[in-house]
C-alpha cells in the first residue's frame, strides 16, 4: 500500500493527519498528545508536504515529493517559473483529494532571503477550494 495516496474518506474528504510544524516536526499538545490537523489545516500541510518533500525520501510511498530543489540558484525568469508552477502541479495532482488545481502563483520577495513563495489554490473532493502559500528556500519550510 501507498500510504502517501490515502483512500477518500466520505465522511472525511479532507483527511486528518498528524499535526507537522513549519519544520515538519510533530506538534504536541499542552497536554502531552500528538496534535492532528483535519478541513482547512489538513490540506494546507498535505500542500506544504508535497511540495516540500524531495522525491525518494519518504519511506512509505515513493508518490511524495517535488522536484523544486531543482531551481536553487536559478534565477526566477519565466521559464523557471513555468517549470516551478510545473513542478507543485505534478507533486499536487497524485493526491485523490485534489480535484482540480486553480492556480499556482509565484512570488520572488527580493528581500535577500533566497526564497521564494508559492500559492496554490486547489479544489478538494467534497470540500471545496483551498488556497495557501508556501515559502521554498531561504532556511525555512
Amino acid at each position: 500500500m501507498n500510504y502517501t495516496t490515502p483512500p477518500l474518506d466520505p465522511t472525511d474528504p479532507s483527511g486528518t493527519d498528524l499535526t507537522l510544524d513549519s519544520n515538519g516536526d510533530l506538534v504536541i499538545t499542552t497536554q502531552g498528545d500528538i496534535s492532528t490537523s483535519t478541513n482547512n489545516d489538513n490540506i494546507k500541510q498535505m500542500i506544504r508536504v508535497r511540495i516540500g518533500t524531495i522525491p525518494d525520501t519518504y519511506i512509505f510511498g515513493d508518490d511524495l515529493g517535488s522536484e523544486l530543489g531543482t531551481t536553487i540558484d536559478e534565477p526566477l525568469n519565466p521559464t523557471n517559473i513555468a517549470l516551478i508552477q510545473q513542478y507543485v502541479s505534478d507533486a499536487l495532482s497524485v493526491d485523490p483529494r485534489v480535484q482540480q488545481i486553480n492556480s499556482i502563483n509565484v512570488t520572488d520577495p527580493n528581500d535577500g532571503t533566497m526564497r521564494f513563495f508559492v500559492s496554490v489554490n486547489v479544489t478538494v473532493a467534497g470540500y471545496g477550494d483551498v488556497s495557501t502559500t508556501v515559502p521554498i528556500g531561504g532556511g525555512t519550510y
